[in-house]
């Protein structure tokens, strides 16, 4: 009953005018408009280059269901600060696109109602194929025409590596997720005679996609709660009932791959609640969703022929060792190094943990059963909702823009040996987090081995000192004995950011505010743990004898 009570208070609240808010943009101003980009099919709003920069990078943001990009409204001020050129992106059948041709739409009706499986599944890919097309030929366009700079990157000292600037990253939000992995999972396909679009690409980001956009099953209306698929709601109705069910706050508790799949938190409220009316109107575009529309027809077939798990895999494996379940007719795609970020919110709606949750399992199956896969990193947003952009934008931006400084290989290798006992006296004093490299590792898998542990990091920090000092021998036998953490754990969320962190006597430390979190980095000196000589001799920097025994 409270939670009924809780939702009808933020029905009536959704019926009156919130309060305004400041998203950088004055309210008596009319909002940007989106406008068809040259003879592309899609509509856009572009903030143009930051002034006098040479290296920006151009953030290009595809938006989800029943919301256009304008979702993305409270981004556009922070463009100079972040060195960055935001592109609002909507796709066809939105505000301002070119509608998807109806016959296409109805050919999926058709080939869904013949009972012929695998033509539907064909019918459907071909579809899919024609939307990656449009999205790359945009990406050439745009490139080209607006001579953005071309991705520039370079590896820091003492990083594994390298780091972007310039160039493009592509965000899909929510089911915007399946058209960045549907274009990477494709791109071999396509070409373009004017423009090498590697030049440009920095990296893909599937920010909070849902499970089912993924291929994870069960898929079905009866997985958990969707208003979309409520039979008490009228359809009238339901793209306001998703919109307030997908922006609310969840505690998803402790227990794996379990998950709050409809009872919200009363605070934080909603974020559409924190839309002003004008806002709401704004952003607010849910056509596509209607029965018959383009939105929820591909939503419900590309799950029911598996397409979309078939996307998800062509984009992840690089090599044909992911067995089934793929489109089969690619050869290996040179775009296999572009990196994948996968953000998800801790608090967002369920399909979102879940579509985390399960592919964190496939990447770690998938290496540790020896297959070839894309480099990707899957980072939660502490305390994130679905609509962590509008929430906290300036999080937001540093977030897309943010890949970690370790090669997922050399950390892969090292838990092995660990795991295997080749470490000996160095494997990881954390039983939570086996074969944990505590040299090698980043600041956000800090906070990762931090989020699993039911201890505080005050706690962590000493037994992982403690750790050091058993388990090594008397500073005058060994050069590997160290009195200090070192590594991004003293700096897990969880401590205390205010406070002193002393990670080693005489040792310069350097901290770069990131909300939530800090990052630390230690001045590398002349020990070596190791863990740290096997990755030197194993890139052949040193000779093997070196190796530790």
């Amino acid at each position: 009953m409270h939670n009924q009570l809780v939702l009808f208070k933020w029905a009536l609240c959704f019926a009156l005018p919130p309060a305004p808010i400041n998203c950088g943009l004055h309210h008596t101003m009319a909002f940007p408009e989106f406008k068809r980009y040259r003879d592309t099919p899609f509509a856009i709003f572009d903030s143009g280059a930051p002034v006098d920069s040479l290296d920006y990078t151009t953030l290009i943001l595809v938006h989800g269901i029943a919301s256009n990009s304008g979702s993305f409204l409270r981004l556009l001020p922070l463009g100079t600060a972040n060195n960055t050129r935001f592109v609002l992106l909507n796709r066809r059948d939105y505000r301002g696109s070119l509608p998807i041709p109806e016959d296409e739409v109805r050919a999926l009706s058709i080939a869904d109602a013949s009972g012929d499986d695998a033509h539907a599944q064909s019918v459907v890919i071909d579809y899919m194929r024609r939307r990656g097309r449009e999205l790359f030929d945009f990406l050439c366009t745009f490139a080209s025409s607006e001579r953005i700079p071309v991705v520039q990157r370079h590896a820091p000292p003492g990083r594994t590596s390298a780091v972007a600037k310039g160039g493009i990253v592509l965000v899909g939000w929510s089911s915007g997720g399946i058209w960045a992995t549907n274009l990477l999972a494709n791109i071999s396909r396509y070409a373009s005679e004017e423009v090498n679009l590697q030049k440009y690409i920095a990296r893909f980001v599937l920010y909070d996609t849902p499970h089912r956009f993924l291929g994870y099953e069960p898929a079905t209306p009866d997985d958990h709660y969707n208003p979309v698929y409520d039979p008490d709601i009228p359809p009238a109705q339901k793209v306001q009932a998703f919109r307030m069910y997908a922006s609310a706050y969840y505690n998803h508790g402790t227990v794996p791959g379990v998950f709050e799949d409809r009872y919200a938190l009363e605070e934080p409220r909603p974020s559409v609640l924190n839309f002003t009316p004008e806002e709401t109107a704004y952003v607010q575009d849910g056509s596509p969703m209607q029965p018959g529309g383009s939105e929820i027809t591909i939503v419900d077939l590309g799950n029911k022929y598996r397409v979309f798990e078939m996307l998800k895999n062509d984009m992840l494996y690089t090599n044909d060792q992911s067995g089934e379940g793929r489109q089969g007719d690619l050869e290996i795609s040179d775009w296999n190094d572009l990196e994948v970020l996968v953000l998800w919110g801790e608090r967002s709606v369920w399909q979102m943990p879940k579509a985390a949750w399960e592919l964190e399992k496939e990447l770690k199956e998938g290496r540790l059963g020896g297959k070839l896969m894309r480099k990707v990193e899957v980072v939660k947003v502490p305390g994130g909702n679905h609509f962590f952009h509008w929430d906290r934008p300036e999080e937001a931006v540093r977030m897309f823009l943010t890949m970690h400084d370790n090669d997922p290989e050399t950390l892969e290798r090292e838990k092995h040996r660990n795991l295997s006992g080749q470490h000996d006296k160095k494997s990881s004093p954390h039983d939570h987090a086996p074969g944990w490299n505590e040299s090698l590792a980043s600041a956000s898998e800090a906070f990762v081995k931090a989020d699993k542990s039911p201890r505080s990091a005050a706690d962590m920090q000493n037994e992982t000192v403690s750790h050091f000092k058993a388990r090594t021998e008397e500073e005058s036998t060994t050069s590997s004995a160290k009195d200090e953490v070192k590594g991004p754990l003293s700096g897990a969320r969880g401590s205390n950011a205010n406070e002193e962190v002393i990670a080693k006597k005489r040792t310069v430390i350097h901290e770069r505010d990131f909300p939530n979190a800090i990052e630390i980095e230690i001045e590398s000196d002349q020990w070596m743990t190791p863990s740290e000589a096997d990755v030197k001799a194993d890139r052949g920097e040193f000779p093997t004898s070196a190796k530790h025994d």
